[in-house]
């Protein structure tokens, strides 16, 4: 006789059954295929935001266009999507626009159809000039005015970020006013531009805080002495300057930077001028050597330049294939910088020929250390590992803080997550700091070699991450910019503050 408990599990097992069986016949039955212009609005909203690029550039203009494309449910929801056109890049081409009405009557239609999409978004623009109309002043040229008429004098008041302010434009737009301006990328070719800029900039954009100069030469620099310019140097936190020469005037008229970058074009010697500056605020460093191999770049200015604030510095160059910091390689690195946390080094070699274990030595407080595009690993951590017993006197431990080791590895060298030595220096790290570890970025071929490594590593209970990157960003010389605090992505993103 069943007992109620017997008749209990005998129903449940029914109902499981029947549950079973009703989803098998669900598998197996055709379903009908999801289109893309049936989904719903929200998650196309995500596509689009995680399919367009957040640089301003052509390759965004091109995916925006191409999101239209799709189905008519895109085109709608793109046209609706404020944000997607809130970014533009602009490539001028003078020499059809003056001899082409048609062509010109479509450029600019197009260009007012884009930015009027954006709704009251703040703008970020970039315009490129691809060629000038041979002896045509700015005041004449027609197609300054039009940019003019159809960008600045319609949308000046919601432009955040520009990129691209040729000598042409900075002439006629000299008495405009872009308050919401921010972030300001321009080239300084001649002398008179450079003085005509340096002193309508605060009349066109009052509220600057990101500056970046591209000058090839020294037709510009920032002068503390013209007292009525002091003020507007001093609201600017973030600094970029490609040409070497002017860091010493930059960092004393701007006294609240937060983070500066220098790209260096020729000999970046010390300079009297930096003893007794002080930065107060200033927390990022970053110095690119971008000159000839032969010349020799050392960067001594960076240990007489006071800054209390600093956390990070990165030094490097994608042109010179070995690393010396200071032009005495006995240099003890300075308290000003030794209590630095954040440490990144880009150079192909660098342990040829410098005592970089010894330099290291120096940052007891270091907590991060990125490594970039080094073909010379393996002997970067032999040296460091026997760097007690080629300097007997030097008592302090190396790296006592690290918790976070990053290696970037792009060309195929001869290095091995199994090195003994790296090992050893892991392992040793983990008893000073039990929370460190290891990423290990790589992209290309590197991927398929160091991908079982990484596997390897992690059966031997050792803390060793690998992130895959495109192929794109490593073919680019500067996937650098991508990683610790960098200020690419902030010039968009970031307040004034």
């Amino acid at each position: 006789m069943a007992t109620s408990n017997d008749l209990s599990l005998r129903k449940r097992f029914e109902s499981f059954g029947t549950q079973v069986r009703t989803l098998i016949q669900r598998i197996t039955q055709p379903q009908p295929r999801l289109s893309l212009d049936s989904l719903p609005i929200e998650i196309v909203t995500q596509i689009f935001m995680a399919c367009v690029p957040s640089e301003v550039d052509k390759r965004r203009n091109k995916e925006v266009l191409r999101l239209c494309q799709v189905c008519p449910l895109w085109r709608r929801t793109a046209i609706e999507t404020t944000e997607l056109w809130s970014s533009l890049s602009i490539s001028i081409v003078h020499s059809r626009l003056f001899g082409d009405s048609a062509f010109a009557e479509s450029f600019w239609g197009y260009i007012g159809i884009w930015l009027e999409r954006s709704g009251g978004r703040d703008l970020s623009l970039s315009i490129e000039d691809i060629d000038v109309a041979p002896n045509v002043y700015a005041s004449h040229c027609s197609v300054c005015a039009k940019s003019i008429e159809v960008i600045f004098l319609r949308y000046g008041a919601r432009i955040r970020y520009l990129n691209g302010l040729t000598p042409h434009l900075l002439e006629v737009l000299s008495r405009q006013r872009l308050p919401c301006l921010q972030s300001l990328v321009i080239l300084i070719e001649s002398e008179s531009s450079a003085t005509f800029f340096q002193f309508r900039l605060p009349t066109l954009a009052p509220n600057l805080r990101r500056l970046k100069v591209d000058s090839c030469s020294k037709v510009w620099e920032i002068n503390p002495k013209h007292v009525e310019m002091i003020p507007y140097f001093n609201q600017l936190t973030h600094v970029v300057m490609v040409g070497g020469g002017n860091e010493m005037k930059i960092l004393s008229a701007c006294p609240n930077l937060k983070s500066v970058v220098f790209y260096y074009q020729e000999d970046a010697g010390i300079s009297e001028f930096g003893y007794g500056l002080v930065v107060p605020n200033l927390s990022t460093l970053t110095i690119v050597l971008a000159s000839h191999p032969s010349l020799e770049l050392y960067l001594d200015w960076i240990n007489i330049v006071t800054m209390p604030a600093l956390q990070t510095l990165r030094v490097g160059s994608f042109h010179v294939n070995d690393f010396t910091l200071f032009s005495d390689p006995e240099a003890e690195v300075s308290r000003n910088i030794a209590g630095i946390k954040r440490l990144s080094l880009f150079f192909d070699f660098f342990t040829k020929t410098s005592d970089l274990e010894r330099l290291l030595a120096n940052f007891l407080d270091l907590e991060e250390l990125d490594i970039q595009d080094c073909l010379d690993y393996e002997d970067f951590f032999y040296r460091l590992s026997f760097h007690r017993d080629r300097h007997p006197n030097d008592h302090r431990p190396v790296l006592p803080r690290l918790r976070l080791l990053t290696l970037d590895i792009r060309q195929m060298g001869t290095f091995a997550l199994d090195d003994y030595h790296f090992v050893e220096f892991i392992k040793t790290r983990l008893v000073l700091e039990p929370s460190f570890r290891v990423l290990v970025y790589v992209s290309g071929r590197a991927r398929e070699v160091y991908w079982p490594m990484v596997t390897r590593a992690k059966a031997a209970n050792l803390p060793i991450d690998i992130i895959v990157w495109e192929e794109e960003f490593g073919s680019r010389g500067d996937r650098w910019k991508y990683r610790m605090e960098t200020e690419v992505d902030k010039w968009i993103t970031e307040g004034p503050n």
